[in-house]
């Protein structure tokens, strides 16, 4: 039984880990606010937080191709 859960955890500890370095890295871009709009209509994701906006490489390449 014992043998079971520490199985169990280690399998979870494993695929919680994998999961979590697929995340891709957010990079603060500055103030983008007057830019909220057209990126909301071109579905390009980022993260609003009190030192700026956060959006990963991808959808920095998004925003400069759309937005700019």
């Amino acid at each position: 039984m014992l043998k079971k859960v520490s199985m169990i955890l280690v399998c979870t500890f494993l695929l919680t880990g994998v999961a979590g370095c697929s995340e891709e890295k957010m990079t603060n871009r500055g103030d983008l606010s007057a830019h909220v709009p057209c990126m909301e209509k071109k579905n390009i994701t980022f993260e609003q937080r009190a030192d700026g906006f956060y959006l990963s490489d991808d959808e920095w390449d998004k925003f400069i191709w759309f937005c700019s």
